[in-house]
């Protein structure tokens, strides 16, 4: 028996929602100051975006409104139970945190219609219908505000010879280790072991003796709290590693040079003795970029891992210069984490040195951070991809370039003028793509070039090109006198 399945429909609105907003785009305006504080633990966003979320999304489904208050308070006790350091019942948590001055006396008032809902709905006094959208915005929005209170104004940077990391430091050693996940794995991560791990780099960086190495580890570590973080749903659990992995990045963001190459807390610029630079093959990948962003490039270079092989390279024309780009790379890839810390333009300098990575699944990774520029200096490093065999980036290229490549639009120009600038790379490119079409991919899914992802990104590139130049741009692959189009 088989059924057949016609296009994906929304959900109508739900009729007991009918005289909150006319239409879903205005749900946005109704939930609009319930802003996540940027400060918050990465369980405590999660908690609230969700409940946000939740919030639109009653406007197909009434009884949303009230998961997405029962849903905040989680948020709200893990802000509590690690404001407080303590664990208890949610209510005695609020009422504790009233008196302390922590929570003013009508921000715990109107939590008081929120706390009641769990335990009524649980003893079915209450319905999953309990709330009405409008009231439990008002319910949500005061979660909003308390876990702001809680967590108080967003922190300034903090000076790298300052003491603050001892004081991190100190209250993790304060805090008990959380009961019962001695021997715990979530996401595979050894709590233990991790907790371990991070104390003893920070003692490490206290002492002056964390090297390049070390920093690794320390980001090692980031990243197994990033993947164990989220599946913690006991409260003090999830505050205590939150506080471990701000511990973690106190220090690593003392080692994050800034936008010009000059790390927090030192004087000048980075240095490297040039013995030491050609055999990291570090200072060679500077020329992979224009003249005018060498210290953002040497500032990204030297945050990479040590290389495992030296790279060749190619040349290519960008604009006035002659840029070394290499054709591969060995270094091993930074965290997601930390490349969050870099300047917008370090970012992107960062994902061009990827796109060379001897792994295709990184290369696919930071090339789709790249699809929207139209800086000059990022067209050689993904046109270069089309010369290559994966079929998956190709088929992202092909997308891409559909987008970005619109004639007319800044994208149009600056790969049009790439090619027209560079005409024996992109005919070299041409070649490799052909070959590479009829070695893997001609007898399983593409027998004709015409419908091949590769062939449409070259055409779009072929495209922008002609425009530029003002002529027919050469075609140097098989069969193009009918076209089909590559996206079928």
């Amino acid at each position: 028996m088989t059924t057949s399945r016609g296009p994906l429909r929304l959900a109508p609105p739900d009729p007991r929602s009918e005289f909150l907003v006319p239409d879903f785009e205005d749900m946005e305006e109704l939930i609009a100051e319930l802003v996540v504080p940027a400060n918050a633990p990465m369980a405590v966003m999660s908690a609230l975006g969700t409940s946000r979320e939740l919030l639109r999304f009653s406007f197909y489904r009434y009884e949303f409104a009230t998961v997405a208050v029962t849903h905040s308070l989680v948020a709200l006790e893990l802000a509590l139970t690690e404001g407080l350091a303590d664990r208890g019942p949610l209510p005695d948590l609020v009422e504790r945190a009233a008196g302390e001055g922590r929570l003013t006396a009508d921000l715990a008032d109107a939590l008081d219609r929120a706390l009641a809902l769990p335990s009524d709905l649980a003893r079915a006094e209450r319905t999953s219908a309990a709330c009405h959208p409008s009231g439990a915005v008002t319910s949500v929005r005061a979660v909003f505000d308390a876990v702001a209170a809680l967590l108080g104004p967003v922190a300034e940077p903090a000076d790298a010879n300052d003491d603050s990391l001892v004081r991190l430091r100190d209250e993790h050693r304060r805090m008990r280790f959380p009961p019962g996940f001695q021997g715990a794995e979530p996401a595979g991560v050894d709590l233990v072991r991790v907790d371990l791990w991070v104390a003893g780099l920070v003692d490490r960086e206290l002492k002056d003796t964390l090297d390049e190495t070390w920093t690794g580890e320390l980001w090692g570590s980031i990243n197994a709290l990033d993947k164990a973080i989220p599946l913690m749903h006991e409260p003090y659990c999830a505050s205590y590693f939150t506080k471990l992995r701000r511990l973690a990045m106190a220090v690593v963001e003392r080692h994050v040079p800034g936008a010009v190459g000059m790390p927090r807390g030192t004087g000048g610029p980075v240095e490297r003795e040039p013995e030491q630079a050609d055999r990291d093959g570090r200072e060679s990948l500077v020329e992979a970029f224009p003249h005018e962003l060498a210290a953002d490039a040497r500032a990204v270079l030297a945050l990479l891992p040590k290389a495992k092989h030296r790279s060749c390279t190619f040349t290519v024309r960008v604009g006035t210069e002659d840029l070394a780009i290499p054709s591969r790379i060995y270094h091993g890839e930074l965290p997601s984490t930390m490349v969050e810390l870099l300047p917008p333009q370090q970012r992107q300098l960062l994902h061009c040195l990827y796109t060379r990575h001897h792994d295709g699944r990184v290369r696919q990774r930071h090339l789709a951070q790249l699809l929207t520029s139209t800086a000059p200096w990022v067209a050689p490093y993904t046109v270069q991809l089309l010369g290559e065999y994966v079929l998956e980036i190709l088929t992202d290229l092909r997308d891409g370039y559909r987008e970005l490549l619109v004639p007319g639009s800044e994208g149009h120009f600056v790969y049009g003028q790439f090619v027209v600038d560079n005409p024996e790379f992109f005919a070299r490119t041409e070649h490799r793509v052909v070959s590479y079409w009829n070695e893997y991919h001609r007898r399983s899914w593409y027998a004709d070039f015409r419908g091949y992802p590769g062939g449409t990104a070259l055409d779009h590139l072929r495209d922008a090109a002609s425009d530029q130049a003002r002529r027919r741009w050469p075609d140097h692959t098989p069969g193009r006198r009918t076209r089909l189009d590559g996206y079928c």
